[in-house]
């Protein structure tokens, strides 16, 4: 009889428990103007229905993908099972419903444009048993039935990456062509890419055509500064040369006109000084060839007056040294006579000293033979000598 008794208190237990967690739920979700994008938010709607006979006190409630289990969005309210007050839980009592609301922010589909996710609720374990076998309060249970949403890429460009575009609510990806750059989900085409694509006084600096700041001196070539090469005869003007138009006394001077100074002995040329060219008895000044006049003892030497340096043999007349004939004659004949006079003496001197070498040579031939001569005498003595003493002994 209690073995009996005992089985019909389990089973009533076990089918209080059963009764207990009795509620279904159905959720609904909603995006700003019906359309439900990747990456923004979502309301979603969750209505629970209590049908047991006891009520269920929810603790939590979360929204998971179901393809990489991602926590799409979560409500937990504060529980405290040692309070009477037991925090501010949602108590769904029997025969009663409630709708949480949840928002979150959605991912990507899980398969084409569905996005596939279940529920998981966190209900208040009461069961006094088990929160002392187990130390535990609460169950967490998930549920096997998927839910699906219709979720896409894009509405408008702004739900892409900067390097797409939205199309038919698809992001795709921007190919932009080699002199372009992306803005606001766009192609957009740079300024320049190339200086050609600038004009002539500008050259393209970080696709930007910036303006050559050149000096009044040069002059805008192929996308660059170059010097202006003016001759003497041009100035400057607008960055190109002009021609001077200078007067006949003036000079071009560092590309201006400037006038000339010239020197007494010189005149204008061509806008320069040149010197005056004047005949062999002139001289130059003040611009012009002046005659000159020389005193009588004076030649004319590189247009002035020189003084005359002539010979003795010459005179001076009509500015010139005139050679005096008479008296060249007359001193060639002085001159032949002590030729003549020199020639007689030289040949005195010669017969004198060819009479002279002739005693000398007979002195000394004599002088020769009378050394010859002793020389003999002296050897027959010699000889007498060595005759002699042989007999004596």
């Amino acid at each position: 009889m209690k073995k009996k008794r005992v089985f019909t208190i389990l089973v009533f237990f076990v089918l209080a428990a059963t009764f207990v967690n009795a509620y279904y739920y159905r959720i609904e979700a909603s995006c700003q103007d019906n359309i439900c994008v990747q990456n923004k938010m979502a309301n979603f709607s969750i209505l629970v229905s209590n049908d047991g006979i006891a009520p269920v006190e929810f603790i939590g409630f979360e929204l998971y993908e179901t393809l990489n289990n991602t926590l799409i969005t979560s409500l937990r309210k504060n529980f405290d099972p040692f309070s009477d007050k037991r925090g501010d839980t949602i108590v769904i009592y029997a025969g009663y419903k409630a709708k949480i609301n949840l928002t979150g922010k959605l991912p990507k589909a899980s398969y084409d444009d569905t996005l596939i996710y279940y529920a998981c609720f966190t209900t208040a374990l009461n069961d006094p048993y088990t929160n002392a076998r187990d130390n535990n309060y609460e169950l967490k249970k998930c549920f096997n039935s998927n839910e699906s949403l219709m979720v896409v890429e894009c509405v408008n460009n702004n739900d892409c990456a900067k390097e797409a575009f939205c199309k038919s609510f698809k992001c795709k990806p921007l190919k932009c062509a080699e002199c372009q750059y992306i803005s606001n989900h766009t192609c957009r085409n740079y300024k320049c890419c190339n200086n050609d694509q600038c004009a002539s006084n500008s050259m393209c600096l970080n696709n930007t055509c910036m303006k050559l700041d050149c000096t009044s001196s040069q002059y805008y070539f192929d996308h660059a500064c170059q010097d202006l090469n003016c001759s003497g005869e041009e100035y400057i003007f607008e960055r190109n040369c002009r021609k001077l138009n200078c007067n006949s006394n003036e000079a071009f001077i560092n590309h201006t006109c400037m006038r000339l100074n010239c020197s007494t002995d010189e005149d204008v040329d061509n806008h320069t000084c040149s010197k005056i060219e004047c005949s062999f008895n002139e001289f130059a000044e003040n611009h012009t060839c002046n005659p000159l006049r020389c005193e009588y003892n004076e030649t004319i030497s590189s247009h002035a007056c020189k003084p005359l340096d002539c010979y003795f043999f010459q005179y001076i007349s009509s500015n010139s040294c005139i050679t005096d004939r008479k008296l060249i004659k007359k001193l060639l004949i002085e001159a032949a006579v002590v030729v003549a006079i020199v020639l007689f003496l030289a040949i005195d001197f010669r017969k004198y000293f060819r009479s002279h070498n002739e005693k000398i040579s007979r002195y000394r031939a004599a002088e020769k033979e009378e050394n010859a001569l002793f020389t003999d005498i002296e050897q027959e003595m010699n000889e007498t000598k060595k005759m002699e003493v042989p007999g004596k002994k």
